[in-house]
This record gives structure tokens, C-alpha cells and sequence, in this order.
């Protein structure tokens, strides 16, 4: 298995010294390495081929911020809450129009903004732009597009 594992690793062209995996990925960007029939993720499966086992509520974390990567050396154990300051540390979590499911974009949200100041009702700036009430709601109290 181990063979099999490392023939499916780019070990020499990242600057950073990340072990690439360079077979199958899922849609949000991991590797996907097939054991017994069942998927896993290639980081996780190099952690515990190399480094040991995960324990229970532990998850793999890449020092390195690339979810590819399978060096052992850039893969540390953590909390879903260290995962989550890791990401707002790097700057890494997506925002507005470059979340993978965003209706809007950043030019749209001005534009609702200055529609809200001119007294254009919610629901009628919602229906066109194609997005919820909500939507609108949460841009014109702050909760959402906090970055624009």
C-alpha cells in the first residue's frame, strides 16, 4: 500500500518542500486515496502511514496551506478550532464573490447598498438580483459582506 501511495506523490517541484499528491481530488480541493474500497484523504492517510495514529476529535492540519500537500513534515495534528484560527490567522476563508456558491459579487452589493439608500424595498431588490430577502436583509444590517 505504502507504494502504492508514494507513486501518487510529487516530492520535487514544490518551492515550499510539499509532497503533492497528483491522483484523484474531491470537489473542495483534497486528495482522495483508496483503501479497501472505502475513500480517504491522502493527508490523513500520509499522517497515519508516517506519523501515527489521529485520535478521535483530532483532524490533520497543513502547516504548509496547501490540501494537497502530504509531506509528513507539514502535516500537524489539531482541533477543529485550531483549523478554523489557522484560516482566519493565514487569511485563507473565502469571502464574498469568491465563495464557490456566491450569487452576488462585490459590484452587486454597492449596488444594493445604494438601492437600500434610495428606499427600494428589499424584496423588490432581492427579486432582481435573484438572491432571498434574507439575502438583502443581511447585507443591509452588516452580518453579511462585512469586507465590502
Amino acid at each position: 500500500m505504502e507504494a502504492r501511495f508514494v507513486s501518487k506523490l510529487d516530492k520535487t517541484s514544490s518551492p515550499k518542500g510539499c509532497w503533492i499528491w497528483i491522483a484523484g481530488t474531491s470537489g473542495n480541493g483534497y486528495g482522495g486515496f483508496k483503501i479497501d474500497d472505502k475513500m480517504f484523504r491522502s493527508h490523513r492517510v500520509a499522517f497515519e502511514m508516517w506519523k501515527g495514529r489521529i485520535p478521535d476529535g483530532q483532524l490533520v492540519r497543513h502547516k504548509c496551506d496547501d490540501p494537497l500537500c502530504c509531506n509528513p513534515e507539514h502535516l500537524e495534528l489539531g482541533t477543529t478550532a485550531d483549523n478554523v484560527n489557522d484560516r482566519q490567522e493565514r487569511n485563507r476563508q473565502s469571502k464574498g464573490g469568491d465563495r464557490y456558491n456566491s450569487k452576488l459579487t462585490e459590484d452587486d452589493v454597492r449596488e444594493i447598498r445604494m438601492l437600500l439608500r434610495t428606499g427600494i424595498t428589499g424584496v423588490e431588490i432581492a427579486r432582481r438580483f435573484g438572491v432571498s430577502q434574507d439575502a438583502i436583509s443581511k447585507i443591509k444590517s452588516g452580518r453579511n459582506w462585512k469586507h465590502i
